[in-house]
């Protein structure tokens, strides 16, 4: 959950999750959401995750503690499901190094949307792409 909400609000962007939840919604969110999505709830799943690990305690059922060995399967099971978020990360970021002047433009390559990234519809990529033009919305969302 830590790396998921890092990914959207500081990768994605808090100013472009904003505003396409107005888009979606046609709703403005405030200042305490937008504090919460960028400060508080990562700062907060990042020190329960390390009190959690700090406090681990071996596994039991009632009376009955688990041996090490499905312990250790459970652990390198989690372990592999979270490792392929950085190892995804440096694929990409091999795969674009390539066309790129340096490792700088590849991560910024990575973490840059394409020219296509916009709703299927027609009407509605129009609508995204010029926000103020059908709902009577200002062309930009006051955030944090």
């Amino acid at each position: 959950m830590t790396l998921e909400t890092v990914a959207v609000t500081w990768v994605y962007g808090l100013r472009q999750f904003t505003r396409d939840i107005h888009f979606m919604l046609d709703r403005s969110t405030g200042l305490f959401w937008r504090i919460c999505w960028g400060i508080l709830n990562p700062t907060f799943l990042a020190v329960v995750f390390v009190y959690s690990q700090a406090q681990h305690q071996d596994l039991t059922c009632g009376t009955y503690v688990f041996d090490t060995i499905p312990t250790g399967v459970g652990s390198t099971m989690a372990v592999t499901a979270v490792a392929l978020v950085p190892l995804m990360l440096l694929k990409e970021v091999i795969n674009k190094y390539g066309a790129s002047q340096g490792l700088q433009r590849a991560l910024i390559d990575v973490f840059t949307a394409t020219s296509e990234w916009s709703p299927k519809d027609p009407a509605l990529r129009q609508e995204y792409r010029n926000p103020a033009s059908d709902r009577g919305q200002d062309s930009g969302v006051a955030i944090l």
